[in-house]
């Protein structure tokens, strides 16, 4: 029998704060902080998100030019990871679910988060853990 607590959509409910659970348990303070602060962003459509990853992937080829350090390679996949989650964002998917995934894709497309992107040579590597993550 199935009690009111654990009625389907409360266990989805479940789930889903266990994901977010997840997502942070696994950053380092530092990035945590940042991640939490954008998952409060005000709710953007996929195609904004989609927009924006673009224009930091122009940006950062840009960049790439004068600088020999900035990783176009990792950028690139960073960026088509995000899409990738950006693609999971249907009708049915939770807000939960959207604020990880918005967060996500913010994180990538800020150039001064925990590592500047293109002020490093590990620019990176913090939107890596980041979006892997989610």
């Amino acid at each position: 029998m199935i009690q009111s607590t654990d009625r389907p959509e409360n266990l989805s409910s479940r789930m889903s704060e266990v994901s977010i659970s997840r997502v942070m348990a696994g950053l380092p303070d530092t990035i945590a902080v940042l991640f939490r602060r954008m998952m409060r962003a005000p709710r953007r459509s996929s195609l904004e998100m989609r927009r924006r990853v673009s224009r930091h992937i122009v940006d950062m080829e840009t960049r790439a030019r004068e600088a020999d350090y900035v990783d176009v390679e990792l950028a690139q996949s960073l960026a088509n990871e995000c899409h990738r989650l950006i693609d999971t964002l249907g009708p049915d998917a939770s807000e939960e679910h959207y604020r990880l995934v918005q967060a996500a894709v913010l994180y990538f497309v800020t150039d001064e988060d925990a590592e500047g992107d293109a002020s490093s040579l590990i620019g990176f590597d913090d939107d890596r853990l980041v979006v892997r993550r989610v």
